[in-house]
């Protein structure tokens, strides 16, 4: 359980979330393979969301009490977001004193400038990241391999936030990063997409590098269950989609 939560200890409803979204990708690869070895078409699983009360799935309570957790993103976060809503009042419940920082458009240059403002104030007892770099791959959404770009502007502005979340997080400060998610129709391309999946895996791989826990959304919402459920942009979530996205969140937060 990438959460850390025993099995024993979960609520029936968290259980089963947990058995769509992670033990079931189990039961597909176990499908192909064998599928594959009698030269037979494998049978898809059936992914029928789960619905959950709200109360069932909490977020842990605050490791620094009295201090405040920082929420920062994207549009997916921007005021009025259902995003924003949840993650709010489930935190709220938890007993978090939460403060967001939600812009669209904001990409590794606004975070970098957010969280040196959140270091000097030194009241973090906790930072989330909720969703973070769609739009840095929008900048270079027409250039056929945008990786020396991306990485670029990694280095410039992505590596200074990391540097001083790294700095929190040594003097105690719980921090959490989710990635960008899967994007798919629309006006979405092929180097769009391309896009989209080297900032998740760049963000990955020096998150990981400085010991930041990060969450790749990008994978998660690439799955066909996440498909009926996108805005015609196919980067934002309609009201079912939004649902789905925000309990994965909340899933990563207990």
């Amino acid at each position: 359980n990438p959460n850390g939560l025993p099995l024993e200890d979960m609520s029936p409803a968290h259980f089963m979330y947990y058995y769509q979204n992670r033990v079931g990708r189990m039961e597909d690869a176990f499908r192909e393979y064998y599928a594959d070895r009698l030269g037979e078409q494998p049978s898809p699983r059936k992914e029928t969301p789960v619905s959950e009360p709200t109360s069932d799935l909490k977020i842990a309570p605050p490791t620094n009490p009295g201090k405040i957790t920082y929420v920062l993103g994207d549009s997916h976060i921007e005021p009025g977001s259902t995003l924003r809503k949840r993650l709010k009042k489930r935190l709220e419940a938890s007993g978090h004193t939460v403060r967001f920082i939600g812009e669209r458009g904001m990409g590794f240059r606004r975070l970098k400038r957010k969280v040196e403002n959140i270091k000097k104030n030194g009241d973090a007892g906790e930072i989330i990241v909720a969703s973070m770099g769609g739009n840095v791959a929008s900048h270079y959404k027409k250039q056929k391999d945008p990786t020396k770009s991306i990485t670029k502007n990694t280095d410039k502005n992505l590596m200074p936030a990391i540097a001083d979340m790294k700095e929190m997080q040594n003097q105690g400060v719980k921090i959490t990063v989710f990635g960008p998610p899967h994007a798919k129709g629309g006006k979405v391309t092929p180097q769009y997409q391309k896009g989209r999946q080297t900032v998740d895996r760049t963000m990955a791989e020096r998150f990981g590098n400085a010991g930041i826990r990060y969450i790749s959304v990008y994978d998660e919402t690439a799955r066909d269950i996440y498909d009926d459920h996108r805005e015609p942009d196919g980067v934002h979530w309609k009201s079912s989609g939004k649902r789905i996205y925000g309990d994965f969140i909340t899933s990563n937060l207990m």
